[in-house]
């Protein structure tokens, strides 16, 4: 075999080939997806579970304590149409999960599951 002179071989260890930001404290892809939260990032919101906007408060009245506020998320309660819209925004419970979306199987595009 023929060297046409595009090999090195007196690279230094732990030598990448590529760009070298020059500082090195940069976020980087990784730190992007795994991320650095603060304590405080990470804790419970103080008004979880309540309503922050003015006139909808979540106030329980007496004799209706088992009331739930709120929407499901996903809606077995209302039908779900023959043909569904771009436009509606209900999920009828039959949407892949999560899973199945960022590592799809091997034959998913052939429509094999």
């Amino acid at each position: 075999m023929k060297n046409i002179a595009q090999t090195q071989t007196k690279l230094k260890k732990g030598h990448a080939f590529g760009f070298t930001p020059n500082n090195k404290d940069e976020w980087d892809a990784s730190k992007c997806i795994s991320g650095e939260p603060t304590l405080k990032e990470v804790a419970i919101d103080d008004d979880l579970g309540r309503s922050n906007k003015f006139g909808y408060r979540n106030v329980v009245k007496p004799g209706d304590e088992n009331r739930i506020f709120g929407v499901p998320t996903i809606r077995s309660d209302i039908l779900q149409p023959n043909n569904k819209s771009v436009a509606d925004p209900n999920n009828y419970g039959y949407e892949p999960q999560v899973i199945e979306l960022l590592f799809p199987q091997k034959y998913t595009n052939r429509g094999l599951s």
